[in-house]
């Protein structure tokens, strides 16, 4: 004899679990922002698994470099939890001024031009004793990614999440 289980009301939808808006904007920002920047580096052969070591870098030093895909891991797992927080932080700040969701396009690029610089012009030279790269055209890819991947995500999932006036 076969048994068949089912739930009492077969063919209704169990609710959907949700994901905070800022756990999806930081984590797609870290990634767009990861391969834009292995996408650029390829052009002077730089393997691309050093880009999430520079990132583990921060914290464990140079030896992150000889530390293989566990350090690479490492680094990616920590720079989605920094744009993660990023996110939040602008969907907190977002929650006290309500201008920032009523003007999400100028208040997110502006906050992702300034992310970018507080992150890599201010945190990482101060973890690591070292600037990255004065390349002018890698610092405009690098401002331009944070504006349109990070800045504006969080601004828009903020507007969703919190409401505000859309234009």
């Amino acid at each position: 004899m076969t048994l068949l289980l089912a739930p009492a009301s077969f063919g209704a939808r169990a609710p959907a679990a949700r994901v905070p808006g800022f756990l999806v904007a930081g984590v797609g920002g870290a990634v767009v922002d990861l391969a834009v920047a292995a996408a650029y580096w390829a052009q002077f052969q730089v393997d691309p698994i050093r880009i999430p070591q520079g990132i583990a870098a921060w914290f464990i030093g140079q030896a992150a470099y000889a530390g293989g895909t566990a350090t690479a891991w490492f680094g990616l797992l920590a720079y989605c939890a920094l744009m993660c927080g990023a996110c939040a932080l602008y969907q907190s700040a977002a929650r006290r001024w309500s201008v920032l969701r009523r003007s999400p396009w100028v208040y997110g690029s502006a906050y992702g031009a300034l992310a970018y610089g507080v992150i890599f012009w201010i945190a990482s030279p101060l973890l690591t004793g070292e600037t990255g790269s004065t390349r002018p055209d890698w610092i405009a890819l690098c401002v331009a990614t944070y504006v349109v991947a990070i800045g504006m995500p969080a601004a828009l999932v903020a507007r969703a999440g919190l409401g505000g006036k859309r234009r």
